[in-house]
């Protein structure tokens, strides 16, 4: 036989208090109960079945006719009592029936409960659990309603409930159209309430097209206590977070005292800071970084949420930021690209670290860094030339139907190099860039290469490894690792390599430059050229770039060449076996010179005998 509405809605419903049950406090709380809808809100309701909100409404049943269907809502909060002795609701309802189905309405009711948080375990034990729990349960039927105004398909009725110790009044007002109802709505009461109620409404609809829907609702109760009549008790409406952290008063003591340690030790450390703010080392780092940013523009935010249309188009994204497109002045067609970092410890150093380093560095083949924003929020914002024709990154691999040339191939190879040139050798302090990959390449009208995102770059040694892309990372480059410019010049070289190739690596830097190394021990080395290129390239050049790539891929780290030697060697103006053979020759000197050392070290230790001593 099928369950009734009723007892699948109180499945329903009990599974759903159920989850919130282990929440609930034991005790009573001397205060109002009092809460008004409108507005309907899915932060205090929860909605079963068909049931929604709609147009500052609660709409209990659609009206479909495709199934029978029921809707509930139950207010979120429960109520904390003591033997309730009163308390009144009002709300009222419209009830839609276009078809004027009365056959079907007489089937159909509009039901206000009030479930206590103990009867929800016993609803699962037995068929009986129904009529022995405690609950209230007061059904108005829709039929007799609809037959009361039998010339209109809709009627509204307001509903007031009184309810004291011994009884129960119901009143129907008058709605819309005016109507007289005998009141003989089924009312089932069980036993007192205790501990925790939960209020709502049900509704069902059994193959019908009948909408109900709840419009307002009200409620407000009080509690006498027995003792002392004289004494009134309210009972208050609490929220499920309160419930949830109810505190005994020693805890609440060791919060108190647990506070006023923190505050007193925020206190102290911004003591310091302040101290350290106004210190003259700090001072004079705000004047070297005034000097710095005096040639930049310090957007103001809005001037930025204007331009990017409130951050609307994003061309970009890394680890600690996301890059917007900004037109500015909006009457303008100039662009920038804004860089946004994010919140955090990790980001916001590396906004500073980029925006040191970028507002010293100038190079035709370097990001030009246009200005800056940093907010007490936290948003921090850099805002540079936009790139339009993206990354190398996205041309090389992602672009459809237009491959890049190997004449800008190996042009964006040598402009490159000069600008880690320059980064190594030309600025004071040197500059590790430390992430050197396709996507921090980006290209502008005429596919001249810029090299951007210094956000991890190394200022001044000792150089440590932080975080670069592992698919372009030196052997050596190993988590808080000591580096130098050598792994720029690895990770060139694995760029070089799939410029050549066409190709990313795939999982480490390592197993990619190992099958180019292996095609050139075979003596095949144009075969690791581009197929897509169709031979579109110069043979010379082709190779002179993947020996350039090898070169530069070598592990130990002492043979790789400088990019200086790079320049050189693609623009011909020396040889690469030349160039090998230079590199070579200063390694063995360095080594000879080491061992020298070293074996002068011992004739220092040495007894008459020429015995090493043991140096204590």
């Amino acid at each position: 036989m099928a369950s009734s509405p009723r007892s699948t809605f109180l499945l329903h419903i009990s599974l759903t208090l159920l989850l919130h049950s282990q929440t609930l406090p034991k005790t009573a709380f001397s205060q109002n109960l009092f809460f008004r809808f409108p507005p309907f809100s899915n932060k205090n309701l929860v909605l079963i079945g068909s049931s929604s909100l709609r147009d500052d409404s609660l709409c209990l049943t659609n009206g479909s006719l495709s199934s029978s269907s029921f809707g509930a809502a139950i207010f979120l909060n429960p109520v904390a009592i003591i033997p309730l002795v009163s308390f009144s609701t009002s709300f009222s309802f419209l009830v839609r029936n276009p078809n004027q189905d009365l056959t079907s309405s007489s089937r159909n009711a509009i039901a206000f409960f009030l479930l206590p948080n103990s009867s929800i375990p016993a609803l699962f034990q037995s068929p009986d659990a129904v009529k022995n729990a405690s609950f209230l349960f007061l059904e108005f039927p829709v039929s007799r309603y609809l037959k009361a105004a039998a010339s209109v398909n809709h009627i509204t009725a307001r509903i007031s409930i009184h309810y004291k110790e011994g009884g129960m009044a119901v009143r129907v007002s008058a709605g819309e159209p005016r109507i007289t109802i005998k009141e003989e709505s089924h009312i089932f009461i069980s036993k007192n309430f205790v501990e925790h109620i939960y209020a709502g409404f049900f509704s069902s609809n059994q193959n019908s097209s009948e909408s109900h829907v709840i419009q307002s609702w009200s409620l407000s109760s009080s509690i006498f206590h027995r003792n002392n009549p004289q004494s009134t008790w309210r009972i208050k409406l609490q929220s499920t977070k309160a419930l949830k952290y109810s505190l005994s008063n020693t805890l609440l003591i060791l919060i108190r005292a647990s506070i006023l340690a923190i505050s007193a030790a925020v206190i102290i450390v911004a003591c310091f800071n302040v101290k350290e703010q106004f210190s003259p080392d700090a001072r004079k780092r705000r004047r070297e970084r005034q000097l710095l940013l005096k040639d930049f523009r310090k957007f103001k935010y809005s001037e930025i949420v204007t331009g990017t249309r409130n951050f609307n188009e994003i061309i970009g994204f890394g680890g600690t930021s996301k890059v917007y497109k900004m037109n500015f002045p909006l009457s303008s067609s100039t662009f920038y690209a804004v860089k946004r970092f994010n919140t955090d410890k990790k980001s916001r150093k590396s906004y500073h670290n980029e925006l040191e380093i970028m507002s010293r560095v100038r190079h035709e083949n370097i990001l030009e860094l246009k200005g800056w924003c940093d907010m007490d929020t936290g948003e921090n914002l850099l805002v540079f030339d936009y790139m339009p024709q993206g990354s190398l990154h996205y041309v090389l691999h992602s672009r459809k139907n237009q491959l890049l040339p190997w004449t800008q191939r190996y042009a964006i190879a040598i402009k490159l190099a000069t600008a880690l040139k320059h980064l190594h050798e030309e600025c004071s302090p040197h500059i590790v860039h430390g992430d050197i990959k396709g996507s921090n390449i980006l290209l502008d009208d005429e596919y001249e290469p810029k090299l951007g995102d210094f956000g991890i770059s190394l200022n001044g040694a000792p150089y440590k490894a932080a975080g670069a892309s592992k698919q372009y990372s030196a052997p050596e480059c190993k988590p808080k690792s000591v580096l130098d410019v050598k792994a720029d010049v690895y990770s060139y070289g694995v760029l070089v390599l799939e410029i050549c190739r066409g190709r990313m690596p795939k999982d480490t830097a390592e197993g990619f430059v190992s099958e180019v190394s292996e095609m050139e021990s075979e003596d095949r080395l144009l075969e690791a050229a581009d197929e897509r290129l169709g031979g579109g390239f110069n043979p010379e050049e082709m190779m002179k770039l993947l020996k350039v790539g090898l070169a530069c891929t070598v592990v130990d780290r002492e043979r790789r060449p400088s990019m200086a030697w790079v320049l050189k060697v693609l623009n011909g103006e020396v040889e690469l076996e030349e160039m090998q053979k230079r590199e070579a020759e200063m390694v063995e000197s360095v080594e000879r010179r080491e061992e020298a050392a070293v074996v002068s070290g011992l004739s220092g230790n040495t007894d008459s005998k020429g015995k090493a001593k043991v140096v204590q």
